[in-house]
């Protein structure tokens, strides 16, 4: 890639014209340099001051505390095989791929094996071995209480098993695209459900299990001087509850690399608005310790714009664990022409199912246990929005932790004056009867 510190052209063309983005690839190649370059550096620092022997030693040392730490927490998980089962929403087909993970651990060595898992599919529905190992080893270190510097040190107890051919070790020519971020997901979820039938204490319930994506793309043609523009975000969302509380709200999720931009600038740089951004009533998983809400945004596209988006868990709601309830489903809807009735200070008319579970009579939401509901796919691109359309993305309620009967009222009536829960779900899954509407004074 380089000769003498100079970049070799010829080299770099080898891996961008092979690619759809060529000049964010070759950035992207000599960000890599630059990082190994900061490396090389460091390294040199540290043998010039300290010398060679020790160094290398202090490496060793490193590398060796983390396995012990490693192999120290594994022996506070018992000894035993531990099953978990999931599903992407659709392949390139549209229908639903299966993901198994089996976890054995015995001593202070842990196996963590996805046979059985659906095979590759075109259109990015797979992922690297690499991606599923350094996700499974990314689902045992979540749910240590102490954290691990993760090295190479750490990786030594554990072994992982992909097989090739599977949508968790894709082989060439597959594309993994898109499924470096649905399967990377999945991996580190797998691991902690399978851990969360070894003990209580490991438990945790699902998060919203997904690295969403919503863009817009066009041509900005307010001004005289049209210009095309192409806006991202990555939606966050909550996590599940746990033996020490309840799941956060709204966050990042744990192999995520991206933290969401001011709404302020997005609004000045892209011709969209954000009309609302909130969490919604009755999302969360019940249980002793709830999962976090969902969160829905609205977003207003204010000229026509070609939309691409990837969302999971609009087909399968979120897995409570020890007792807990799910989650509520994630969901991409329509208001056609909303904008101007929500600026008026009305109610969104019925929207029309972008994603999710629709009736496929007229397109509105439909329940999906309906056997007339027909499931339109949530990972999509080219699909058009109109300027003035309302574009309603939400994201799935993480599922809850232990037995709802458990949950301390105090908790629940808190619960439903922030609207997380709403009054007639307090009575129905906690049994709690706030004697009617419920208002902050009463609380």
């Amino acid at each position: 890639m380089y000769k003498r510190g100079e970049l070799v052209e010829e080299t770099v063309e080898l891996f961008t014209v092979q690619t759809r983005i060529p000049e964010m690839s070759a950035n992207d190649l000599q960000v890599i340099k630059a990082a190994l370059q900061v490396g090389v550096d460091m390294v040199g620092h540290y043998v010039e001051r300290y010398g060679v022997d020790a160094y290398l030693g202090a490496v060793e040392y490193t590398l060796d505390y983390s396995e012990r730490a490693v192999r120290q927490a594994l022996l506070e998980i018992p000894d035993g095989t531990y099953e978990a089962e999931d599903h992407l929403d659709n392949d390139s087909a549209g229908e639903p791929m299966l993901l198994k993970c089996t976890v054995r651990k015995y001593g202070s060595e842990i196996e963590i094996d996805f046979s059985g898992s659906a095979r590759e599919d075109w259109n990015g529905y797979a992922c690297q071995w690499s991606d599923t190992v350094s996700a499974a080893h990314l689902g045992l270190q979540a749910i240590f209480l102490d954290s691990v510097p993760p090295n190479a040190g750490a990786y030594r107890p554990v072994h992982v098993v992909a097989p090739p051919g599977s949508c968790f070790h894709a082989l060439p020519p597959m594309s993994t695209n898109s499924g470096h971020l649905f399967f990377l997901v999945k991996s580190t979820t797998l691991v902690k459900m399978a851990l969360s039938k070894a003990h209580p204490r490991f438990a945790v319930g699902e998060n919203y299990d997904d690295i969403c994506i919503i863009s817009f793309s066009g041509v900005d043609n307010r001004s005289a001087t049209p210009s095309p523009f192409v806006f991202i975000r990555f939606p966050l969302g909550p996590f599940g509850g746990h033996a020490l509380g309840d799941g956060c709200s709204y966050m990042p999720i744990e192999e995520g690399n991206a933290v969401e931009t001011s709404i302020e600038f997005e609004e000045e740089a892209f011709p969209l608005l954000f009309l609302e951004r909130e969490f919604v009533t009755d999302t969360a998983g019940a249980g002793k310790h709830r999962g976090g809400p969902a969160t829905r945004v609205l977003l207003a596209p204010l000229v026509d714009a070609e939309s691409t988006y990837q969302l999971e868990q609009c087909r399968f709601p979120t897995k409570g664990e020890f007792g807990g309830g799910g989650g509520s489903m994630a969901s991409i809807r329509l208001h056609e022409g909303g904008l101007a009735r929500w600026s008026r200070g009305e109610e969104l008319a019925e929207p029309q199912v972008v994603a999710g579970f629709a009736d496929p009579a007229d397109g509105s939401p439909a329940d999906p246990d309906d056997e007339r509901a027909e499931f339109r796919i949530s990972k999509l691109a080219g699909v058009r929005f109109a300027a003035g359309d309302v574009v309603a993305f939400q994201v799935a309620g993480a599922g809850g932790y232990g037995p709802a009967d458990q949950r301390d009222p105090e908790a629940v009536r808190r619960d439903v004056r922030n609207e997380i829960v709403s009054a007639a779900a307090a009575n129905r899954l906690y049994g709690v009867d706030l004697g009617g509407p419920t208002s902050e004074g009463e609380a």
